[in-house]
């Protein structure tokens, strides 16, 4: 296949075995959503959401209703969380695509029980007769969105007959670190809110769920009753634990190879300066499609079976390799940028952030 630029390829096998794995950790009674929110971490929303349906998958996550309405598009029918806010003059649309709703605040579920009262929902054909479903967030430690865990208004709030509540969750700040305070703040978190949880035992809540990826990998009482559900995202895309496998692979091939004598610089502020007479690939992606201008000078691609570093700065829509001792580079060889031989974990490390950011910021240009 010719390709304009670069490029992702995705591991459907990886993205299997990395399934079965979450499915063997959290047993046959929990059930599995599936965040796909930002493009699914990089990785293409709809082709990974058609494939996780395809695999078994329970429901999906999204932080919007738009990202909702992506999956619906392209086929998606399993149910679909929207994990973020939505404005109430939406919520229209998200119950004609049967889309659930977390509820964020107090606030935001008065307004919702407003414009469930609305002609806008009671009078539209596609929606007359239909009840927004709704999943309760509460906060019990990330101070983000959420109803206070401790709030006397939850329990009222299952009394409400314009709304249909289907679950309550939480989410972890530090499941994901294994040091002992962070352990223990995990467990208070999990305390708080399952001390929430009994103050609605008298109502069916539907999902319980508070498991992230760090939870499923390191807390395994997060998974277990009362919980009934678990979200992990970054675990099915082939991080967070060291037996799972990379789904998504990002290439680009060589475009030009320039010969340069010992003294040369390369790219912008000259801040790469040849100490030998070298041979140099080019590349053509740069940071406006998500390849860090921080790996100037630093990072490294695989090309050929071997590793070559990254010579002066990344460019707009250009890096450059020095491939010296890698003779056998020719016009059109491709060069993995991120995948099994450079992954995310590595990217992350040498850039001070997380796996997370180096798979999200992989982006198409048109």
């Amino acid at each position: 296949m010719i390709h304009e630029r670069d490029w992702t390829e995705l591991d459907y096998s990886a993205l299997a075995y990395n399934y079965a794995w979450v499915r063997e950790r959290i047993g046959s009674g929990v059930r599995l959503l599936v965040p796909v929110k930002a493009n699914a971490y990089g990785h293409g929303a709809a082709a990974i959401a058609r494939e996780l349906e395809r695999l078994g998958v329970d429901c999906f996550g999204v932080a919007t209703l738009s990202e909702g309405e992506l999956l619906r598009a392209n086929g998606v029918t399993k149910p679909v969380l929207i994990l973020g806010y939505t404005a109430s003059e939406l919520l229209p649309r998200a119950v004609e695509l049967g889309l659930t709703q977390t509820i964020t605040s107090c606030e935001a579920f008065e307004d919702y029980r407003k414009i469930c009262n609305s002609r806008e929902l009671t009078e539209n054909p596609r929606t007359r007769g239909k009840k927004l479903a709704c999943q309760l967030k509460l906060n019990t430690g990330m101070s983000r969105y959420g109803l206070e865990a401790s709030d006397d208004r939850l329990p009222k709030l299952f009394d409400v007959s314009e709304l249909k509540i289907t679950g309550v969750f939480t989410h972890l700040a530090v499941s994901d670190e294994t040091e002992a305070v962070s352990v223990e703040f995990t467990n208070r978190q999990l305390d708080i809110f399952e001390n929430a949880l009994k103050r609605l035992r008298r109502y069916d809540i539907g999902l319980v769920h508070a498991a992230n990826s760090g939870a499923v990998a390191n807390h395994p009482r997060s998974f277990a009753a009362p919980y009934n559900m678990v979200r992990p995202g970054l675990l099915l895309y082939g991080y967070g634990a060291e037996s799972l496998r990379p789904v998504l692979s990002w290439k680009a091939n060589v475009t030009l190879l320039r010969r340069i004598p010992k003294g040369n610089t390369v790219s912008y502020g000259a801040a790469w300066t040849a100490k030998r007479d070298s041979l140099i690939a080019v590349l053509p992606v740069g940071y406006a499609d998500g390849y860090n201008r921080l790996l100037s000078n630093s990072g490294e691609v695989f090309i050929n079976g071997k590793r070559a570093p990254i010579c002066g700065r990344v460019c707009m829509d250009i890096t450059m390799i020095d491939v010296t001792e890698i003779p056998e580079v020719r016009l059109g060889d491709t060069a993995e940028l991120l995948g099994k031989n450079i992954t995310a974990n590595e990217l992350a490390q040498k850039l001070n952030t997380i796996p997370y950011e180096i798979l999200c910021n992989v982006r198409r240009r048109c």
